[in-house]
């Protein structure tokens, strides 16, 4: 926005609004469909580059070893305050999509993340220090 960077790749949230004042220009989005907020935005498979598919995780996560009581409850929880239509609204607002998934599917997709984004960063040679 100051003109000191050419360049970035960054989580929609934040830049949303600046996209939408026209202080930016969005090149292309990583998620798997265009988003309402910036509806003329193209996914990076529609710029011509498939398999570029990234998303901005956040979650909650708890130690290891926390009883499964507990990570019920906090799930339940979650779950229901990503549901109330104040959240759902601004949540939206944000360009986020709530996906209020079960612990084991959110394990699922951990896991799924690490050997894709290990796989990535071994293609590349990229060293790990």
């Amino acid at each position: 926005m100051g003109n000191q960077v050419p360049f970035g790749c960054q989580a929609i949230p934040p830049v949303t609004p600046h996209i939408q004042a026209g202080r930016i220009r969005a090149l292309a989005l990583t998620s798997a469909k265009r988003l309402p907020l910036v509806p003329d935005v193209p996914t990076m498979a529609e710029a011509g580059f498939k398999g570029q598919e990234s998303d901005t995780i956040s979650a909650m996560l708890v130690p290891a070893g926390t009883p499964d009581a507990l990570v019920k409850k906090l799930n339940a929880e979650a779950v229901r305050i990503m549901a109330l239509p104040d959240v759902k609204q601004r949540m939206g607002d944000l360009g986020a999509d709530i996906i209020a998934s079960s612990p084991q599917e959110f394990s699922a997709l951990i896991k799924s993340e690490v050997t894709r984004w290990n796989k990535v960063i071994k293609d590349a040679g990229i060293p790990a220090n």
